[in-house]
Formats: C-alpha cells, structure tokens, sequence
C-alpha cells in the first residue's frame, strides 16, 4: 500500500484525504504550515496554492531529496520541482471545482497525470486509479503545456459560469426573486451538453442579434456599467462564434 503524505490543509486537501483513505490508501500525515514532516512516505502530495508551491517545495526538498514530490495544479508546470533541485517530480490533476463543506465523488473525476519517469508515472497513476476506483477511461497521460490549456478552459467552464451565475441573482434580487428558480435551466443547460456541441447548445438573444430584447436588458443593467460590459462582450462574443 502506497503511503501518502499531504501537503496542506485548504479546500483541496480538505477533500482529497478521505477520498485517497477511501480508495484504500495510507495517509501517513498532514502538512500545515504549523507543522514540520516527520514521517517517511512514498509520495509527498503538495495540494496547496499555485504561487505557494516553489518556496514549499524548496523548503521540503532538503532531506527528502529521493521522495517521490507531486501536485494539484492544473496550472503550475512540473518544472517547479526540479526548479527546487528536486530530481523526482510528478502531477495528479483531479480537474474538479472544491468547496468548504461539499463532499466530491471522486470516482467519477478525470485525472491528469506527469512525471518525470516511467516508474514514477506507475506511481502516480496508482494513485489516480485507486481515486477513480479503477477506470482506466478517466486517467489522462498530459504535458504541463497542454495541462495550462485544459486549466484555462476549466476557468472558463467552471469559473466563469459560477460568477455570470453570481450577476444573475444580483439581476433578481431587486424583484425579490430567489436564486432557485433558475435551477431548471441550469440543470436542462448541463444535461443538454452530454448530447451537444455546446456551440449546438447554445441560446438566447445573442445567437439571433435580436437589439430589441439585448438593448432592454441592458437598460435593467444600468447602474452596473461593469455587468453591461460583460452583457455586451459575452453577447459579441456569442453571435461571432456562431
């Protein structure tokens, strides 16, 4: 059994660590920054901030310097370790939005994975197949350049979505409307989108250039001149793409 050991202890860590003593895993301990690492592991899994990692990784690198070192990040190259000295490097990307108090299913995550060995890619995709309980369609060998590309598309995806979700209740709230009711479409929009193109999916006043509808609403987004910018890009943006 491989023995973990986590580094961190924000919202990543939080959800990864029951999942990998889920999936049949040792973890042996948990780093804060309160603490100092006195365990001997196989892996030492760095889950912390991107612009964290170089001086962490710096600052474990002496006296583990045969320890397998990976990462979290969907952003942060692999070259961070060996820009710390360290020879044995690695990443396990679980491409996946983390909350405080929101339990993940690890099982159906897709993991993207680096090292810089073959024996050491062996170890980390152990790790990503015990987390995804063994499907092997979920684990993806990837680069740290292709990985910069999925990270910004998950920005997008994820992200982006969240906060054009946030200037919708901003838009009902002055009428006393709940966030709920946009549920239906929301789910409908997600669940289209495994039949879908997300270009055939799309619709809206945008996609027909219908100024009628586009110039009232952006009326209603007045006294928010940046949610009018963002209408007004997102709406160009559509109708070009299409």
């Amino acid at each position: 059994m491989l023995r973990v050991c986590v580094i961190g202890s924000g919202r990543v860590a939080q959800c990864i660590i029951p999942a990998l003593r889920e999936a049949g895993l040792d973890v042996v301990e948990q780093w804060s920054r309160a603490d100092r690492i006195t365990v001997d592991a196989d892996v030492y899994y760095f889950c912390i901030k991107d612009d964290a990692l170089p001086e962490v990784v710096a600052r474990f690198h002496h006296g583990f310097e045969d320890r397998l070192f990976i990462h979290s990040s969907g952003s942060v190259p692999m070259s961070v370790f060996a820009d710390a000295g360290h020879r044995r490097g690695g990443v396990l990307y679980p491409m996946q939005t983390f909350s405080k108090g929101r339990s993940v299913d690890f099982s159906k995550l897709h993991y993207f994975v680096e090292a810089t060995s073959k024996a050491d890619l062996s170890v980390v995709e152990q790790l990503a197949l015990a987390l995804a309980d063994d499907n092997v369609f979920n684990i993806h060998r990837m680069n740290s350049e292709q990985r910069r590309h999925l990270h910004l598309a998950a920005v997008f995806a994820c992200n982006f979505v969240n906060h054009c979700c946030t200037l919708a209740e901003d838009v009902l709230r002055p009428s006393g409307m709940d966030f709920s009711v946009m549920q239906p479409l929301l789910e409908e929009t997600v669940a289209k989108l495994q039949a879908l193109s997300p270009r055939e999916a799309q619709t809206g006043p945008a996609v027909r250039w219908d100024e009628q509808v586009m110039t009232k609403h952006k009326e209603l987004l007045a006294e928010n001149p940046l949610a009018c910018q963002i209408y007004e890009l997102m709406s160009k943006s559509i109708h070009d793409k299409l």
